[in-house]
């Protein structure tokens, strides 16, 4: 930097004539200095500001703008605007930076939301280091609003599983900038609901559709959604709609047969599973994985024998899983204070563990002869096969493996169950079977267990007054499918079947709990009844699923006097021989019964007059891991014989419906529902016959194909010879020979054959001269 001093002299002539200096000016030159030291030479100066005009004027929207010269110095600038003139109260825009430089900068802001039909006033406002400067305030006004409050409509929900949904709707903005969100909740008020992410829809005026993910919703519960929006003008809401999430799926559960065990017996010792004896209107829970017999804390039901030695008379005892509230069922009665018995088939509850309420005093026993798990999680678990209830042996009959004699006191006899006529197959590992004793006199008590294993120390049933007494048992199948039964005193002994137990396979049933509850009680509607009573158990207040194609009951009758016996069967089915129950001392009765349904109800028959009481525990529906239907179709075969004294030009039909036991792979399709017409003659008697009747099919593997056998069929002979022999009879008819294709992953089979037997037979003579056969079938898989 350099500083040049020039000195200039101005001379002025005095009156003498003489010259003198009258002054000095100085002028001094900087050189070498940049522009901005010599700027900071200078005072700063604040910006120079112009608050211009507004445009772009709407109803809720408007630009505003104006110039800002810096004046050489950082400047930051800013709006201010509102509906007072003098800007009290104003709002402002976001600060901007606008630089250092020394021209006027021109600025705007874009402001929403203002409210239409109103004067709004606004001002630049500008600040440097030098200080701050506003503009002149000026103002404009928003055009008048044609809008209204927004239209809005709640719409459907979908999508719905178990944890979310989609719910929709729609709104009108009605020409105002329109908000909305969905509310929602499990309050039909929507009190204390939660809300969606708001959503700006813009001032349109056409309704715009909406809709909203919901997440982390509980399953099996009702929900409340509505549509709320507003605009500047107003708000609107849509309608309260609802939805409901979806249910888990129910869990399966598969049996797991074990031997006989005493799982608790109040008479021993004090302890978990000893005594003391159940006080009056008392619970007492026993975790059963504990007890000695090898249970697994995975088991998720009990099937379980109850048995109550009561101090005096006992109203009643429930049985449920501990944990859970008690329901208002019943297990059973003794009134007189009789010992009792009464299967139950019972769900695991908090530790495995089942209570037990009794309303008076009584020492209890508890054994177990199986279990259920989930279904797939044990290689070994059975799935449930219903058969229409068929008797399997009745000692009162002709002596016979299945019959008499009857069973002498302090010993035992070995049944053969799959040998009966009720179409148990071989595959069968346990039975579920209703065991009545019919003693010739006291019966202290009856056990049953799987041939071939030492008797435990169990009980089935009781009959200290040797009145008839039925209990339910699921029995594991023992050597050759034999059941033991052993007795204190002589009795007689009914077994009927109501089904069995085997590996998963097509038709098999998996077992599905649910809470205790009462499906039918006479006593709250039509009163005590005999004959034949239908409960609708799919619609009672229970509601089981359509699925459900058995359901586990604890049947109770009521007798004003003596009952005889009570029979429980699937509706739509020909009353069975067989009996669920018996009362002939009048007495209240309980007792466990497997009742097979094609259509939610079952029927009740009652030798004579009495209330009944239904309990349902849980219920029998397919199996995940079985075929879900099976096969369906026909098989029509026509017999002709050539001599005398034989049927000629018959003809039977097998409908098989799917979902039963079958398949074309060795397989028993039962029951199956044939029909048989035709005519006969011998030397002297011409007859008509119309047959119809429940009859197994055999279907099994033959090298050239499959076998279709009949056997083992009852037949109801009408319009024909009725003497000799009597109208019913079992019929064990021909075999038809090799046809079909056993191809076990066909879907289709179809064919026809004719072949010859040579044991044909007829109502008059049975066996005989060779008749001539020809079948067709068809079966098609579901």
């Amino acid at each position: 930097m350099g500083v040049r001093h020039y000195q200039v002299f101005q001379t002025w002539a005095t009156s003498s004539g003489r010259k003198v200096i009258l002054g000095v000016v100085m002028v001094v030159g900087i050189f070498g200095w940049t522009a901005g030291a010599a700027a900071g030479m200078f005072q700063q100066q604040e910006p120079t500001v112009t608050t211009g005009a507004a445009s772009s004027i709407a109803a809720t929207t408007a630009t505003i703008s104006g110039s800002v010269n810096p004046n050489g110095a950082d400047t930051h600038m800013v709006f201010v605007y509102g509906t007072s003139s003098t800007l009290s109260g104003a709002s402002s825009t976001t600060s901007v930076d606008l630089g250092a430089g020394t021209t006027a900068v021109g600025v705007s802001a874009n402001l929403t939301g203002l409210t239409a039909g109103t004067t709004y006033y606004f001002q630049v406002q500008a600040t440097n280091s030098a200080g701050t400067a506003n503009g002149n305030i000026n103002s404009f006004f928003t055009t008048p609003s044609t809008a209204t409050p927004p239209t809005a409509t709640t719409g459907a929900a979908s999508s719905i599983t178990t944890t979310t949904a989609v719910i929709g709707g729609t709104v009108n903005p009605n020409s105002g900038d329109t908000h909305m969100v969905f509310a929602y909740g499990t309050n039909s008020t929507l009190s204390g609901a939660s809300s969606t992410t708001s959503v700006d829809l813009g001032a349109g005026t056409t309704a715009v559709g909406i809709s909203a993910n919901l997440t982390g919703l509980l399953a099996g519960t009702k929900y409340y959604y509505q549509v709320q929006s507003t605009n500047s003008v107003g708000s609107a809401n849509g309608a309260i709609s609802s939805f409901t999430t979806s249910s888990p799926p129910p869990t399966s559960y598969e049996f797991t047969p074990v031997a006989p065990c005493r799982i608790a017996d109040t008479r021993n010792a004090n302890g978990p599973f000893g005594g003391p004896e159940l006080g009056s209107s008392t619970t007492r829970t026993f975790e059963i994985p504990q007890s000695s017999c090898g249970i697994p804390s995975g088991a998720a039901a009990y099937s379980l024998n109850v048995t109550v030695v009561p101090d005096n008379g006992l109203g009643y005892l429930t049985i449920w899983p501990a944990g859970e509230a008690q329901p208002l069922v019943s297990t059973l009665n003794s009134p007189d204070g009789r010992i009792k018995a009464n299967a139950a088939i019972v769900p695991a509850g908090s530790e495995g563990g089942v209570s037990v309420y009794v309303t008076n005093n009584t020492n209890f026993v508890l054994d177990i002869d199986g279990y259920f798990v989930p279904a797939g999680s044990s290689p070994s678990a059975l799935t449930f096969y219903p058969v229409a209830p068929c008797r399997v042996v009745d000692t009162r009959n002709a002596a016979g493996p299945l019959g008499g004699p009857f069973i002498g006191a302090k010993s035992s006899r070995n049944f053969p169950v799959p040998s009966s006529s009720c179409g148990i197959p071989t595959t069968a590992s346990a039975f579920s079977l209703n065991v009545t004793a019919v003693p010739h006199k006291a019966l202290g008590y009856l056990t049953t267990w799987p041939t071939g294993v030492a008797q435990p120390l169990v009980s089935t049933l009781n009959s200290p007054k040797g009145q008839a007494v039925a209990n339910a048992a699921i029995v594991p199948a023992g050597n050759g499918g034999n059941v033991s039964v052993y007795v204190t005193d002589d009795s007689d002994v009914v077994l009927d079947i109501n089904g069995y137990f085997a590996p998963p396979g097509p038709g098999g049933l998996s077992l599905y709990t649910v809470a205790p509850c009462r499906a039918k009680d006479t006593r709250n509607g039509t009163g005590a009844f005999s004959g034949v009573l239908t409960a609708d158990i799919e619609n009672s207040t229970c509601a089981p699923p359509s699925t459900a194609q058995g359901y586990v009951m604890n049947a109770t009758v009521v007798p004003p006097g003596s009952l005889g016996y009570l029979t429980l069967w699937p509706d739509g089915q020909t009353q069975p021989v067989v009996s669920t129950l018996n009362a002939g001392d009048g007495a209240i009765t309980s007792n466990m019964a497997i009742v097979p349904t094609s259509n939610g109800s079952i029927d009740a028959y009652a030798h004579n007059p009495t209330n009944l009481i239904l309990d349902i525990s849980s219920y029998f529906a397919l199996c995940p891991t079985c075929a879900k239907t099976g096969w369906a179709g026909q098989v029509i075969c026509a017999k002709s014989v050539a001599g005398p004294n034989y049927r000629n030009n018959e003809t039977q039909t097998w409908t098989v419906a799917p979902g039963t036991f079958q398949q074309p792979t060795g397989q028993t399709i039962y029951p199956t529902q044939w029909v048989s017409t035709g005519s006969g003659s011998t030397a002297s008697q011409t007859w008509v016959i119309n047959a119809s009747g429940n009859a197994q099919l055999t279907v099994f593997p033959n090298v050239a194909g499959i076998n279709f056998a009949r056997y083992s069929s009852e037949i109801s002979v009408f319009n024909g010879y009725m003497s000799t022999p009597p109208p019913n009879y079992t019929d064990y008819e021909y075999q038809w020979l090799a046809f079909g294709n056993s191809d076990p992953n066909a879907t289709s089979v179809q064919g026809s054959s004719t072949t010859t037997s040579v044991a044909c037979d007829s109502p008059v003579q049975p066996g005989g001269s060779s008749c001539t056969v020809t079948c067709s079938w068809n079966f098609n898989k579901q």
